[in-house]
């Protein structure tokens, strides 16, 4: 095979376990993957575990693969799946009903993207998933609330709150 593969080559090439397929599903993925997983992990360690961990499921369910033209996305999906179940295991993650919380928008001001990551990965657990599912992986309140067993009004309040303390962790950045 060449070092070239299209995606639908390296589909192919990862469901009969050829390495050369796997490694290049990984130059093709993995940016993107450790990306999704430093947003949820809490540091680059936890992230790289987060990454490995997902790529052991890509591989163990590369035949579920039907479309190979939506290898990026179904990549990104299993990462973001992987680093919810990681996060629920580690760290007994329990979403609970609590009181709706007020609609709050964040400002955007320009930071360093090395900011933001730390911002974000200060966060707590829950509210670090619900940020990304909503914010980050574009996810409607009823899929998260979906995917993470609980309902709108807690998916919106700890959206809330994750907004909030980026907001606040964001500005005492600003004001250094």
């Amino acid at each position: 095979m060449s070092m070239s593969m299209d995606n639908a080559q390296i589909v192919d090439g990862c469901k009969r376990h050829n390495t050369k397929a796997q490694r290049a599903l990984y130059d093709a993925t993995s940016s993107l993957a450790m990306g999704i997983c430093m947003r949820y992990a809490r540091n680059r360690a936890d992230a790289e575990d987060m990454l490995q961990e997902g790529y052991i499921r890509v591989f163990e369910k590369i035949h579920m693969l039907k479309e190979s033209e939506s290898l990026q996305a179904w990549v990104a999906r299993i990462m973001v799946n992987n680093c919810i179940q990681t996060l629920r295991n580690t760290h007994r993650i329990v979403l609970t009903d609590e009181d709706e919380a007020l609609g709050v928008s964040i400002n955007y001001d320009p930071y360093a993207l090395d900011d933001i990551v730390d911002a974000l990965q200060q966060l707590p657990p829950q509210q670090r998933i619900v940020f990304n599912m909503c914010e980050v992986e574009g996810y409607s309140y009823e899929e998260t609330a979906q995917r993470l067993h609980c309902s709108q009004v807690n998916v919106r309040s700890l959206l809330s709150r994750a907004k909030q303390m980026l907001r606040e962790q964001l500005s005492k950045i600003k004001n250094r």
